[in-house]
């Protein structure tokens, strides 16, 4: 929300995985985050009501990176999100949450040897 309402317009987003403590990346939108830190670029999405979608590693957006598949290969793997509404500046929103199975599933299909 920006002032309490859900926000809706065109957000800034900027995006990390990071390990569980939060103090390495792994992988930023822009490839410029050391040590959990914020990324110097930012992403623009739509948000509408507060709810977006972030097509995250989706090198054909600019200011987005491709995610090695590589990143998943470490146990506990976090998505970290700054967002600025335009008004009140980058926030970092908290808590870091958690990448579950998905980002494992996309390890495992780049195992050599395995097909599907």
């Amino acid at each position: 929300s920006s002032g309490g309402t859900p926000f809706s317009g065109t957000g800034q987003f900027k995006l990390a995985l990071v390990n569980g403590a939060g103090n390495t990346t792994y992988w930023s939108n822009d490839g410029t985050s050391t040590a959990g830190s914020e990324p110097t670029a930012a992403v623009a999405l739509p948000v509408v009501n507060g709810l977006y979608l972030v097509p995250m590693g989706d090198a054909t957006l600019p200011n987005m990176t491709a995610i090695p598949a590589t990143v998943f290969s470490n146990a506990d793997v976090r998505v970290r999100v700054w967002f600025n509404d335009g008004v009140t500046g980058s926030q970092q929103l908290s808590p870091d949450q958690r990448i579950t199975s998905v980002g494992y599933a996309m390890m495992a299909g780049s195992l050599p040897g395995v097909t599907a």
